[in-house]
């Protein structure tokens, strides 16, 4: 009796574990930089109007709306595709990024969804998205304290990726590696994996959809005033440098 107690605790532990683990991979590329004049880390959800949002699904449709006044005491975008209502991405009005959650509604008959895109920036509500921390440990930039990484706010996701793209400077200062314009979800490997009395699990790997909504996430923001001067990525700046050669090759020619 006593090793049938030990054995099934073991594998309630090894199932709790399992349910615990890491929801999703977070990322960061350095891509197009940015350079701001200054940094608010202390916003809330109705700070981030203009921010721009993208969700894709595994029919094929994308919508796209900006962050606003909902409503009823809430922020966010609810999109649509015609006269069908798809999705909504929202939070409480006043509520601190750091650490409130954001609230994903899908619609009941909508394509399961497979990727969000949220992007800031000069042209998306001067906001910036803030890491936990930047490249190489870096403890982040300065006056961005301390962010937070995308984070799922439940035990059982699987297989989500976020990348964290076109990193941003304080004045003429390089990027640490903690404030970006973008971030990019993608759900298309996603997986719930749901328990129940703790031994009996199950995985549906067909998710995000209704059946799953809704669901929550962290993910911290700032805002920003960004300067106008954008600096390509090295392989942008490769590809002007070889069409600049080309003209002027072309140019001899002609001359010649």
């Amino acid at each position: 009796m006593k090793r049938s107690l030990l054995t099934i605790g073991a594998l309630a532990a090894s199932v709790a574990a399992a349910g615990t683990a890491s929801a999703q991979t977070v990322s960061s590329q350095t891509g197009t930089t940015y350079s701001v004049s200054s940094i608010d880390d202390g916003i809330n959800s109705n700070q981030m109007g203009g921010m721009k949002v993208t969700a894709t699904f595994a029919n094929g449709a994308s919508v796209f709306g900006f962050w606003s006044n909902l409503g009823g005491g809430s922020w966010g975008v609810n999109l649509s595709s015609g006269q069908t209502q798809l999705i909504k991405v929202s939070m409480n009005g006043g509520t601190d990024t750091f650490d409130g959650p954001w609230r994903v509604d899908l619609y009941q008959g909508s394509p399961n969804l497979t990727t969000l895109l949220f992007e800031g920036g000069p042209a998306y509500g001067n906001v910036a998205f803030d890491r936990s921390n930047g490249f190489q440990g870096s403890s982040g930039t300065a006056g961005s304290s301390t962010g937070n990484d995308f984070d799922l706010l439940a035990a059982g996701w699987g297989g989500v990726t976020a990348t964290y793209s076109n990193a941003i400077g304080l004045g003429a200062a390089a990027p640490v590696g903690d404030l970006f314009q973008q971030v990019f979800v993608d759900f298309s490997n996603a997986s719930y994996r749901t328990c129940y009395l703790v031994v009996f699990c199950s995985t549906d790997n067909d998710v995000p959809d209704n059946g799953n909504s809704p669901f929550y996430f962290e993910m911290d923001t700032d805002k920003a005033v960004f300067n106008t001067t954008q600096v390509p990525e090295p392989t942008s700046l490769a590809l002007l440098a070889t069409g600049l050669v080309g003209i002027y090759a072309a140019r001899r020619r002609r001359n010649a």
